[in-house]
């Protein structure tokens, strides 16, 4: 009796693990040697949300500012430049007054006509005609030193310029309109043509044609895509003529060269002058549209 229930005890121990060891072979035996095993089955996908209800749905533009997407801070939109110059020509006229003598001033009236090779260089003519106003001072001078100094009335002058834009800028009104402005210098060669005036009234002036140089540094102001308003600075440089201290009576015609002085030119004193003027101009561009031009 104890055997047989030993015995039984054994058979239902034993009956599960054959029951598994079964079961492994018979999955052996479907599955060939090598193949993988198969996948398990996805698992069930969750209920669709709720679409959002009135008023709950964001736009693209509330998501960026909410930070609910991409920084799109990082992005950088880089403006066109507001006025193209290249190939386009300036026509500037002009008003600048000297700064530096204090005997004579020279009110020049004149203008620029510039043409831009690129953005930045540029090479142009100008013409100035002045007109003088001798100033207190010179009468002062010779009412208390008894001396009268020596003054040159410029009559024009005509420059060949080659320029450079270096610089470009912008500002705002009171955070509300752009303003664009660019600084511009110039160098250029050419000529004047200055009359003596005379000391003593009742002898003649002479005319000098002197050989010059300018450099000049200024700015313009955008005021539009073809209009724009400049203010300089130029020096002009070159070798004044001015009258000799000692003067015979003709001797500034037409026949003084066979006086026994000879002519009051060929013994007139050089002196190395720098003639400063401010000035100030409309700028207009021709043609007054452009186009944009894009790489493909």
């Amino acid at each position: 009796m104890k055997r047989a229930a030993i015995g039984l005890c054994v058979w239902l121990g034993s009956a599960p693990l054959a029951g598994g060891q079964l079961a492994w072979a018979q999955d052996n035996e479907a599955q060939p040697p090598g193949a993988e095993a198969p996948a398990e089955a996805p698992a069930a996908e969750p209920p669709a949300a709720e679409p959002p209800r009135e008023g709950e749905a964001k736009t693209p533009v509330e998501e960026v500012q909410t930070g609910q997407v991409n920084k799109w801070q990082d992005i950088y939109i880089v403006p066109r430049k507001p006025v193209l110059k290249r190939h386009r020509i300036e026509l500037i006229p002009t008003y600048n007054v000297s700064m530096n003598n204090s005997l004579i001033q020279h009110h020049g009236v004149g203008g620029m006509l510039n043409f831009y090779l690129s953005e930045a260089f540029y090479i142009g003519l100008e013409g100035t005609y002045y007109f003088e106003d001798l100033l207190d001072r010179y009468y002062l001078v010779g009412v208390n030193d008894r001396v009268i100094p020596s003054v040159n009335h410029y009559v024009w002058s005509a420059m060949l310029d080659f320029g450079y834009v270096p610089i470009h800028g912008k500002f705002t009104f009171f955070n509300g309109g752009i303003a664009h402005w660019e600084v511009f210098a110039s160098l250029g060669v050419g000529i004047f043509q200055a009359d003596v005036i005379p000391r003593d009234p009742a002898n003649a002036g002479f005319t000098s044609y002197l050989p010059a140089g300018q450099v000049s540094l200024g700015s313009r102001l955008w005021l539009s895509r073809w209009f724009g308003l400049d203010i300089y600075v130029k020096d002009y440089l070159f070798n004044d003529v001015l009258e000799p201290t000692q003067r015979m009576p003709g001797d500034a015609g037409p026949n003084c060269s066979t006086l026994p002085g000879g002519c009051a030119s060929d013994h007139a004193e050089t002196r190395f002058t720098n003639d400063v003027v401010f000035g100030v101009g409309l700028s207009f561009f021709l043609p007054p549209g452009f186009e944009y031009k894009q790489m493909r």
